[in-house]
């Protein structure tokens, strides 16, 4: 049976095709200029503040924007909350497309001020990556972090880069971290280390338990920013699969039919497998 494949934190979970009881219900509704402002304000203060100086912060910003159009501390509490779940969207969204997507480094992408401005470098690396997955197969998500103490920029993130279309070369650089005070193993890239500074290309060969850490490390900045994850084209939250019965575990129903695969699925294939057709699993 062709079924929609997702992963939901904890299982591959395989949809048959039925009716979409959601369908329609969600609608983009238009925001007001407070809420624009909020998101705004919200973003730019939430890794430069603590709790109690971004909240008189915004307020005061929107009392003298909006004069007294409404309670601002009211307004303020509940665009919190709604900010608090859309950081909850979005993890959902990225742990289902991390997982379900294949990854073979682990990078980190370093502002240099000798070589751009802090908008130019988000804007140029950006571009960048943009061309080498157009043009070279590259895929990747990304999350911006901000050190308000350096004033500096990073980018973490993990790639998959096709065998043989890496770019520039690669070197291995020893330094000690006074953050971590250790010595530590950097693998420099030329390419990007030409035109945006200092970076890492860290091979990883993820399994479930190592990709479940490092999406908890990339939600710390996600949710120290508030801000949004950076996907490159053809990272999917879900795929398309050929379900059979030895990739299931079990069965059970929620709107359509749904199946409860192997962690393994993908590599059950044999020539002796038949299609799940109907009410084959119990």
């Amino acid at each position: 049976m062709i079924c929609k494949v997702t992963y939901d934190g904890t299982h591959y979970i395989a949809s048959a095709p039925g009716f979409n009881a959601y369908e329609g219900s969600r609608r983009r509704k238009e925001k007001t200029t407070p809420q624009q402002a909020f998101t705004a304000l919200w973003r730019d203060a939430r890794p430069k503040m603590n709790a109690r100086e971004r909240k008189e912060h915004i307020i005061g910003v929107l009392g003298d924007t909006f004069g007294a159009t409404c309670d601002w501390v009211q307004f303020y509490k509940d665009e919190e909350a709604r900010e608090d779940k859309n950081f909850f969207a979005r993890k959902k969204r990225m742990e289902q497309k991390t997982f379900l997507n294949q990854w073979n480094y682990f990078c980190t992408f370093t502002y240099d001020g000798e070589k751009n401005t802090p908008e130019t470098f988000e804007k140029r690396l950006r571009a960048s990556l943009s061309h080498l997955c157009s043009r070279r197969g590259w895929r990747y998500t990304m999350v911006r972090e901000f050190s308000p103490e350096k004033e500096r920029m990073h980018f973490h993130g993990l790639f998959f880069v096709p065998e043989g279309e890496m770019v520039g070369t690669l070197r291995e650089e020893r330094s000690f971290s006074t953050r971590h005070h250790r010595m530590q193993t950097a693998h420099i890239n030329s390419f990007f280390e030409e035109r945006f500074g200092r970076n890492d290309f860290q091979k990883v060969n993820l399994d479930k338990k190592d990709t479940a850490s490092v999406v908890a490390y990339l939600l710390k900045y996600l949710r120290k920013s508030g801000d949004r994850v950076i996907y490159s084209r053809h990272v999917p939250a879900e795929i398309v699969a050929d379900i059979k019965y030895e990739h299931c575990v079990c069965r059970y129903f929620d709107w359509v039919d749904r199946f409860v695969l192997f962690d393994d699925w993908q590599h059950r294939n044999t020539p002796e497998s038949h299609i799940l057709e109907g009410d084959a699993v119990d």
